[in-house]
């Protein structure tokens, strides 16, 4: 249980960098793919880090550089659209 659960973490940041590479591609929005390679750059530090507790404090900063920075981007784009 608790090698999944290490694992875990990387395998969202991998699912939000292929996430991130589709959006890229459909949008044009080039800038997006550092987005992309940021995530899986995440995704393999965070597996480094399986079992640790420094795992989940490097798995939120992620999260925050990665999800909530570029969301908010957008929706700053889309408004001045």
């Amino acid at each position: 249980m608790e090698a999944t659960m290490s694992m875990l973490a990387p395998a969202i940041l991998v699912l939000y960098g292929l996430g991130w590479w589709i959006v890229s591609a459909i949008s044009g929005q080039g800038w997006l793919k550092f987005v992309c390679f940021g995530a899986f750059l995440g995704a393999a530090g965070t597996s480094f880090m399986a079992g640790e507790p420094e795992q989940f404090l490097a798995y939120t900063a992620c999260l925050i550089l990665f999800a909530t920075v570029p969301g908010l981007i957008i929706m700053l784009q889309a408004k001045k659209a």
